[in-house]
């Protein structure tokens, strides 16, 4: 991340005042930076995004819980600035994001947290390019952090079924990777462990093609995306000693009837 803001700290320093917002560049760059972090095993990874929203989610088993979700205090000196307003979410993004919360997969003592410059509220899909998605970091009740993404991909007839341009999200199963294929809500999903980076980093990864050609795609990982923004896509050490979503609950999600396009 340091060498992001590096890079665009100089870039500018011998060009004729031009009307760029630097901050959005560097936050653009990290949303890149953090999807790659997984594109090595097959993957689509987990961006970052800051917001600040007090919303209810139907999470675990029980009555809804109402999160607060605060952004970090603005640093000394910080000048403010008006966010636009943002645009209500489309039919699609609004039935996933119901679909997601009234399953009641995610345990309810999990906090969710936005991910640095995340564009949506946790857990909450967005539309990107040609895939929905959504993303949170998740906080147990001991301080251990995760993240936690979820994805639904279009399918795109023009693109290669493997290779460049490919838009097939399933992770290799070579070694060191482990697969085992079960059934989720008569979807057959492939369940995916993933060693990632030389730190210790494991994700673990749900996904499913249905029969239109569209992906349906969840992970987790033992390192929050603080984390990845701080220390890079592949040298993130775990910030919790255990997974906080299980590859069985990520299972349930891929294959509920409502994820699809």
């Amino acid at each position: 991340m340091n060498d992001i803001k590096q890079t665009l700290a100089t870039a500018f320093d011998a060009e004729p005042p031009v009307r760029v917002d630097r901050d959005e560049v560097i936050r653009s760059g990290r949303r890149r930076l953090l999807r790659r972090r997984a594109v090595t095993a097959g993957g689509t990874a987990l961006a970052a995004g800051a917001v600040l929203l007090s919303s209810t989610f139907f999470l675990g088993r029980g009555e809804p819980e109402q999160l607060q979700v605060a952004a970090p205090p603005k640093p000394p000196g910080a000048a403010t600035t008006t966010s636009k307003p943002a645009k209500p979410p489309t039919a699609v993004e609004q039935r996933l994001t119901n679909a997601l919360a009234a399953s009641r997969i995610v345990p309810t003592d999990l906090t969710l947290r936005p991910v640095p410059d995340w564009p949506s509220a946790p857990l909450t899909f967005k539309l990107s390019r040609d895939r929905y998605e959504a993303a949170t970091d998740v906080v147990d009740k001991q301080g251990n952090e995760g993240t936690m993404f979820v994805m639904v991909q279009m399918h795109d007839p023009s693109a290669p079924p493997t290779g460049p341009g490919s838009r097939d999200v399933r992770p290799s199963c070579a070694a060191p990777n482990t697969c085992v294929q079960r059934d989720f809500g008569g979807r057959s999903v492939q369940l995916t462990t993933v060693p990632f980076g030389t730190a210790g980093e494991v994700i673990l990864m749900a996904d499913t093609k249905l029969p239109d050609g569209t992906s349906v795609y969840a992970s987790t990982s033992n390192a929050s995306s603080k984390a990845v923004g701080e220390h890079g896509k592949s040298t993130t050490p775990p910030t919790t000693p255990h997974h906080l979503l299980t590859l069985d609950q990520l299972g349930q999600i891929v294959g509920l009837a409502d994820m699809k396009l």
